[in-house]
């Protein structure tokens, strides 16, 4: 028991006095990923319209990898807070902390019947280039501030790119947001308070709160795209509350119907800066590719290949965000422990800094996506834990299957 503290306090003094590298970064919710077909379209998405550097380290030339290709970046992690939420490391003058914006294709894990680049088609089409207005896909994206949504719009007109304009009305002022595709299947949502000049007819008026600026302080000093929020489809509401706050310690701030659609939102304990989102939206009468047809896929895959907490990783288990907590109460001995409770998947990694090794856990949400815990190990972690890379090396190289029972590419 002794060894245990020792480790977990040599671990904290590492973890908090130096910068984190892209696997975990520091407090509250810090990263949004996804398995891509194309990280490198995805990346220069990022770079041109939310200023992203593209991570330090990432394999040369271009991304490519030995086991895939990444298109890692990193944008401004400081966000505007709600009045009520306590002070943060976001509050606070400015600090090295970043938030990760990433796309990767683990070309040699497994995905089943339908590669992510077929996902991402079936997306889209749905989508349809906001042809056919809001379409539930839409509703997992990550939400970013930017100070005025006019430069925005006009660099995605001139780039012909396209996109949806809402606006809506909390106590007689209007907010605006823009909806975008970065690339497959992936979507940004820039939130402003305003949109200096853009005509009035761009916007299409919602009844939905896309996000309550009534109880926002924008960031100091002033840094455009900061996140401000994370949402995801869902048709499985209760069950994605239940695992957000059990799980991980969250609690339902908002639960309301707006014209039909089920909305929730969840405040982490441990993030209280970053509005947490889900959303149950009825699809098109036209459809053919619903969310509910993506969370049965994405389940199916995950059932067929992650074998247990030390084996199996399928490409769409990149889909994540990550939770970076770095203090005692939670640990990642005690959510696997509520995990196992609840039957959730899960998968144990080592990963190997510069300086030192660490521990994560990758835990499956009832919706598919998968939320990386970045918290101190605990005292129960497994004897043997498979380790992995941001290049998808794992102990059996490429294939990051992990420590597998009947050899290294079992699954």
């Amino acid at each position: 028991m002794a060894a245990v503290v020792v480790r977990n306090l040599v671990l904290t003094c590492l973890l908090l006095c130096t910068l984190v590298s892209a696997q975990g970064r520091g407090t509250g919710i810090s990263k949004y990923t996804r398995g891509q077909s194309d990280p490198r379209t995805c990346l220069a998405f990022f770079e041109e319209y939310l200023g992203a550097s593209e991570t330090p380290g990432d394999c040369q030339p271009e991304g490519k990898c030995e086991c895939g290709t990444q298109g890692r970046s990193q944008i401004d992690g400081s966000q505007g807070v709600s009045h009520s939420a306590s002070r943060s490391l976001l509050q606070r003058p400015a600090t090295n902390q970043t938030f990760g914006l990433h796309a990767i294709n683990c070309s040699y894990h497994p995905y089943g019947q339908h590669s992510l680049a077929d996902i991402e088609q079936m997306q889209t089409a749905e989508v349809n280039d906001f042809k056919d207005g809001y379409n539930q896909h839409l509703d997992s994206h990550l939400g970013v501030w930017v100070s005025d949504l006019s430069t925005t719009i006009a660099k995605l007109e001139k780039k012909s790119v396209a996109h949806h304009a809402m606006t809506w009305s909390i106590g007689g002022t209007n907010y605006y947001s823009v909806m975008t595709m970065a690339c497959g299947g992936f979507y940004i949502e820039f939130l402003s308070q305003r949109a200096s000049g853009v005509d009035a007819n761009k916007f299409h008026f919602t009844n939905e709160t896309r996000f309550d600026f009534s109880n926002f302080t924008q960031p100091t000093p002033l840094r455009e795209y900061g996140p401000i929020k994370v949402s995801r489809a869902t048709t499985k509401m209760d069950a994605m509350i239940d695992f957000y706050t059990e799980i991980v310690e969250g609690s339902v701030t908002k639960r309301e119907s707006v014209d039909g659609v089920d909305i929730a939102q969840v405040t982490l304990q441990n993030a209280p800066d970053m509005v947490m989102q889900f959303v149950n939206r009825p699809p098109a009468t036209t459809s053919k590719f619903t969310v509910e047809d993506l969370e049965n896929y994405v389940n199916s895959v995950h059932d067929e290949y992650v074998k247990n907490t030390n084996c199996g990783f399928d490409q769409f288990a990149d889909h994540h965000w990550a939770y970076d907590y770095r203090g005692q109460s939670e640990t990642l001995s005690s959510a696997a422990s509520k995990l196992d409770a609840k039957g959730h998947k899960y998968r144990w990694f080592e990963i190997q800094y510069p300086s030192h090794n660490g521990y994560q856990i990758y835990a499956f949400d009832p919706s598919g996506w998968t939320l990386q815990l970045n918290f101190m190990p605990g005292n129960n972690v497994p004897d043997k834990v498979a380790t992995y890379s941001p290049d998808c090396k794992s102990n059996d190289g490429c294939y990051g299957q992990g420590l597998c029972s009947s050899g290294p590419f079992w699954w």
